[in-house]
């Protein structure tokens, strides 16, 4: 989420999309050897769906092995789940398409705290706002000092599956100065605030 909501050009390895993990893959399966490993966990087959090697192929073997987790996780089952990882990348990109990414200013709030990272986009008074909490331990956060142009109403744009949170939800101003942040859970919270019309500038992003 972090790296999707930076200024500049995104890097997305196959797969991440719906959190494909590593692979088994044995001594007499493996193709590549880098040194004393391999990269071939990470490179096994884009599981698209539950049939024979993920949708991936016809083929009765393919060059490397699928993950055994793929009739549980692949896209077409995420595309289907209200809240996966899958919806969560498309509601990223969305995110990128708009003026606010494209065009808007990038300010790396830092640390609120020593596990929360937060960055904000702004353009025209509307404001992105990634809280990340990067530890594995649960957090509450001061929303009020994170966002400081205390906006009269905070929605969630974006969230993360295991943040226990969905697009769309409201924050209400009695949470907002002690927000459950869940252990390495993420957020895009969306405000409007007012602005000058010498604010902001369509004519090129502000990197």
């Amino acid at each position: 989420m972090i790296s999707m909501m930076l200024p500049g050009t995104v890097g997305v390895y196959y797969g991440q999309e719906i959190n494909m993990i590593n692979g088994l893959v044995t001594k007499q399966q493996m193709k590549d050897f880098s040194g004393e490993g391999t990269r071939d966990p990470c490179r096994l087959l884009m599981q698209w769906d539950d049939s024979r090697n993920a949708g991936f192929s016809t083929n009765i073997t393919t060059y490397l092995p699928v993950n055994s987790d793929y009739f549980q996780n692949n896209v077409e089952m995420q595309k289907l789940q209200p809240v996966s990882h899958y919806n969560l990348f498309k509601d990223l990109s969305t995110l990128r398409r708009t003026n606010t990414f494209r065009y808007g200013k990038f300010k790396n709030e830092g640390y609120s705290s020593t596990n929360i990272y937060s960055l904000t986009r702004s353009h025209e008074g509307h404001v992105l706002t990634v809280v990340a909490n990067l530890f594995r331990t649960s957090s509450r956060v001061n929303l009020t000092e994170i966002l400081q142009n205390h906006p009269d109403k905070i929605t969630i744009a974006a969230a993360s599956v295991n943040s226990g949170y969905k697009k769309g939800f409201n924050i209400e101003h009695d949470s907002r100065d002690e927000f459950y942040m869940r252990p390495l859970a993420s957020v895009v919270l969306e405000t409007y605030q007012p602005h000058t019309a010498n604010e902001d500038s369509t004519s090129s992003p502000d990197f």
